[in-house]
């Protein structure tokens, strides 16, 4: 599914009679009758207006700048998919090659009071797409999709030199993601699922502010995931292309999109010169290699980190903590922490801690992998011995009468091998 949306050609609409028709033979006879009657006036009206450019853009009455509307597939034009508004081109930032300045992106799940303006900030929540201080209500989501939907999106942009972030950059230059509210907030038909500014040059949007209409959406970490990589990448400059498996389409796809390094014609559902309205910037388009041109090829430096606690040669109860540290030149996405080759989990932010529990007595090999933004991976390993908490027990000797980690259990404890030890080391009498 596609965030930004344009108007398709009045050359689609051939294929509606087929489809209508199935549709009206559910129908009583005097509602399909009018259903007939309306689908004849639209199509007279569309044959008989002036002509339109392949892609036109259409005005809105409550938007700050027209928008580009993609239409579904038959070219519904009462539910418009989504939407791209048209902006200005930037004088510093032409459709070219040019890296952007951009290149930290900020999630934002937790409501936003945008800010009209005539150019985008995301430092100061200004927006083209506002036309009156307008609030984005929070995505009320809970934690486990939430957290998906970000490790897809930096999966998404791994390739690049990007820096995702949850929390706001402040005055830092960023592009800011939200995710909330309805489209009809900001005075877009209710069927649109996301909006970014978008140049008829296809250039680069600095401190753009891009929009996925979270409640209007099913809960899905990868639907919006890939809703609002689209977004991103529209103000970066890149259009839809007919390349399913790609972020960039409106086609189906059954698997997970990623931006691909083929070469491909641009459009929603019929090919047309990349561009918006009357505008054409390039003939085709390779996400992958545009986002690299814009953004810059993903760091290649690995993450540096090593494992504090436990270390090889460590005995540990079924029960304890795991801390390792851990530094990078850019950013560490995660820590994921693993015994014997099996995950225990994963730690996004510092402190790299993690306490495990029921661990089986024995010899284990524990690793930590070292993640950053840029996928890169450092690996460091701990051959560690659990002991079995029943022998625990034993030494002790408090299990049945009371609590076995207070100060005397823990002095025999200590106290037994050395004296078993020097049981064997004392003379023969």
């Amino acid at each position: 599914m596609a965030p930004s949306q344009r108007h398709t050609s009045p050359l689609a609409l051939p294929a509606l009679p087929g489809a209508a028709l199935a549709i009206l033979r559910g129908l009583s006879p005097s509602r399909a009758r009018l259903g007939a009657l309306g689908i004849l006036l639209t199509a007279h009206a569309l044959a008989h207006a002036a002509p339109k450019p392949s892609h036109p853009v259409l005005a809105s009455a409550t938007s700050a700048q027209p928008y580009d509307l993609v239409l579904g597939e038959l070219g519904e034009l009462a539910a418009p998919r989504s939407a791209r508004q048209l902006v200005p081109q930037a004088p510093t930032t032409p459709g070219s090659s040019q890296l952007a300045h951009s290149r930290t992106i900020y999630l934002n799940k937790n409501g936003v009071t945008l800010q009209p303006a005539a150019v985008n900030d995301a430092r100061q929540d200004r927006s083209t797409i506002a036309t009156q201080p307008t609030i984005i209500p929070p995505w009320a989501v809970d934690a486990t999709t939430w957290n998906a939907t970000v490790t897809c999106l930096r999966e998404i942009f791994a390739p690049f030199a990007v820096k995702i972030v949850t929390s706001d950059p402040g005055a830092e230059l960023h592009l800011e993601a939200v995710f909330g509210g309805e489209p009809t907030l900001l005075g877009l038909p209710r069927t649109v699922a996301g909006v970014s500014p978008f140049t008829t040059s296809c250039s680069i949007i600095e401190s753009s502010m891009v929009f996925v209409f979270t409640a209007a959406l099913p809960v899905s970490a990868r639907g919006v995931c890939e809703i609002m990589a689209q977004e991103i990448a529209h103000s970066y400059g890149l259009d839809h292309e007919l390349l399913a498996a790609d972020p960039m389409t409106y086609l189906p796809y059954e698997g997970k999109r990623w931006f691909q390094e083929q070469l491909a014609p641009c459009g929603e559902y019929t090919a047309r010169p990349c561009g918006i309205g009357t505008s054409s910037c390039r003939a085709m388009q390779s996400s992958l290699l545009l986002l690299r041109q814009r953004l810059g090829v993903a760091d290649a430096v690995p993450p540096q980190g090593s494992l504090i606690t436990p270390l090889t040669g460590d005995s540990v109860g079924s029960t304890f903590t795991i801390e390792a540290t851990a530094t990078d030149n850019i950013a560490i996405a995660e820590v994921v922490f693993l015994l014997d080759g099996t995950a225990l989990g994963s730690v996004a932010e510092p402190p790299y801690q993690l306490t495990v529990k029921n661990i089986a007595a024995g010899e284990h090999v524990l690793t930590a992998e070292f993640v950053d933004q840029g996928r890169n991976v450092l690996r460091a390993t701990a051959t560690i011995t659990v002991e079995d908490s029943s022998t625990h027990g034993l030494l002790a000797g408090c299990h049945a009468a009371g609590d076995s980690t207070g100060p005397l259990p823990l002095l025999l404890a200590w106290l037994l091998p050395w004296w078993r030890t020097r049981r064997r080391q004392a003379p023969a009498r």
